[in-house]
Parts: structure tokens; C-alpha cells; sequence
């Protein structure tokens, strides 16, 4: 007796269900997850919603012109903006501190105009809380490491001779010429009596690599050229300078207490002959409208 492959669906059970297939164990939970994908999509915004409120935390005074006050959104757009032209107009001074305390308050302002309906409805002490919540998420994770960056890879400030000079930080050791201004990082020490504070040195590069330099009473002589001895200069001795260093001798504090003038020599020189990692960079020649002078 033959049995047919495809029985009379007038004869199947009704009873029993079709047995499911072998996948379906594997396809149920990606049916579960794929459901809660969708009513997650179903509650976001649209993209140009998602758009709009980038924009508006991005761009201060943006959320006060989609608000209604479009006036008042651009004078403190206006006024974001030119407190950025003061601070790296300023860099490095007072000014420049209040500017970006400005753009921080600024830029606040905006954020927490974008969350008005939101705020409303909470207490007063709620609000003053997430009024200064919102200030310090925008200093600490927005304003201060775009400064630190800007000043460790595009301008530097450092005071030198009672004012501020703004430096190049890409410096490149291999196109440091005598002559050139440079500035450098000077750490701290205190060795047989003599003391010498931690800070930057900055002047002008007297030799470079290969270079052999000759100290006397009253000159050093570069090679085959000759200058005056400088304060704290050695009177006697010679060295070549060893790749990877430069010699600038840097008006540096140094304090000694009942020793002899060789051993403050010493010191100094050991300062005067920065490496590679110690380097801070060049002077701009111009820092907007003003320009920059060796100090």
C-alpha cells in the first residue's frame, strides 16, 4: 500500500497543528529584539528633529531664535562670537578669562533655554541644581578641553619680561637655527646650595647640535663666532653640544646660599642645554594685530 507525500488536506486532522520547522527556536527571539527595535524607532524624534536639537546645543542662541526670540537669539550668538575674537586676541591675559566666561555663560544660557518646558516644570531648587549642573557640564566637558587643546597644539601663552608672549608649539627640532627664539620647560631643582625655580626659560638659541663652544673670562666663542659672556656664564671650559640639545642661556631666579659662583655655573648650565621633550616652541612673528619682539 502506497502512502501519497501530500495527503488530502480534506482528510488532515484539524486537531493536531502543523509541526514547526527547525528554525523558528532560532527566529523567535530575533523577532523579539527586532519588535522592541521598532517601537524604540517609533518613539524617536524625526532626523530633522535629531538635527534641530544638535544645532541648538551646538550653536549658542540658536534654541532663543527657534523659540521665538529671534532677536534676542542672535545678539547672544553676536556676543559668543566676539568674546571668542577677545580671548585669542587677549590669549594668555585677564581678558582673555573673562571672554571665555562669557562664551561659557553664553552657551549655557542657550542649552537650558532648549530644556525650558522640561525646567518648568520642576521646583526652584530642582532648577537652580540643574542650572548649575548644566554650567559646569559645559566648562569642564566642552570649554576646557577645547582650550587646553588650543593652546597645546596652536598658540601656547607664556610670560616673559613682564608680559605675554604667544608661541607656535609645532616646533621641529630639525629647523631650529642659532639665533632663533625658543622656549622651553625648566624643572625645579635645589642641589649644593644653589636653588633654581621651576618655570620656562625662553631666548635665543646660541648653538645647535655639532656645534663646539669655548667659554672664557670675558667672551664664548660659537665656533668661529665671538659674544659677550652672559650672567652665570662658565670662564673656562669647552663642550660640544650632543644631538637632540640646543644651548640658550635663560634668564633664570637662581638663589644661592654661602657657595661659590662655580658651583651656581654649573647649575645653570645644566639648565641652559634643554632636550627635545622640554621644548615649548617658537614665538610668532605676529599675533593678529600686534606684533611680537624677542623680550
Amino acid at each position: 500500500m502506497k502512502v501519497s507525500p501530500h495527503p488530502d488536506p480534506l482528510r488532515a486532522s484539524s486537531y493536531y497543528p502543523p509541526r514547526a520547522k527547525w528554525g523558528a527556536k532560532l527566529a523567535r527571539p530575533a523577532r523579539h529584539w527586532g519588535s522592541k527595535f521598532e517601537r524604540l524607532a517609533r518613539r524617536l524624534p524625526a532626523p530633522q528633529a535629531l538635527c534641530r536639537h544638535a544645532v541648538c546645543l551646538l550653536a549658542p542662541g540658536v534654541s532663543f531664535s527657534l523659540g521665538g526670540w529671534r532677536g534676542l537669539g542672535l545678539c547672544i550668538l553676536a556676543g559668543w562670537l566676539a568674546a571668542l575674537v577677545l580671548y585669542l586676541v587677549c590669549l594668555g591675559s585677564s581678558v582673555a578669562n573673562w571672554a571665555i566666561m562669557l562664551m561659557i555663560a553664553a552657551h549655557t544660557a542657550s542649552v537650558a533655554h532648549r530644556f525650558q518646558p522640561w525646567l518648568l516644570q520642576q521646583r526652584l531648587p530642582a532648577q537652580i541644581g540643574i542650572g548649575m549642573s548644566l554650567f559646569a557640564v559645559v566648562s569642564f566637558f566642552v570649554y576646557v578641553p577645547a582650550r587646553d587643546g588650543f593652546e597645546r597644539y596652536v598658540a601656547t601663552p607664556l610670560p616673559a619680561a613682564g608680559r605675554v608672549v604667544v608661541v607656535d608649539p609645532r616646533v621641529r627640532p630639525g629647523s631650529i637655527q642659532r639665533g632663533d627664539w625658543l622656549a622651553y620647560r625648566i624643572e625645579g631643582s635645589y642641589a649644593n646650595g644653589v636653588q633654581i625655580r621651576a618655570g620656562f626659560g625662553f631666548g635665543p638659541v646660541l648653538a645647535v647640535p655639532g656645534d663646539r663652544v669655548a667659554f672664557g673670562e670675558r667672551v664664548f666663542r660659537v665656533n668661529d663666532t665671538v659674544g659677550l659672556r652672559l650672567t652665570h656664564m662658565p670662564r673656562m671650559g669647552e663642550l660640544v653640544i650632543a644631538p637632540e640639545r640646543w644651548l640658550v642661556w635663560p634668564d633664570v631666579d637662581v638663589s644661592m646660599h654661602g657657595v661659590d659662583e662655580d658651583v651656581a655655573v654649573q647649575a645653570v648650565l645644566n639648565v641652559a642645554l634643554p632636550r627635545r621633550s622640554d621644548l615649548v616652541g617658537q614665538p610668532y612673528r605676529h599675533w593678529f594685530f600686534r606684533k611680537q619682539s624677542a623680550p
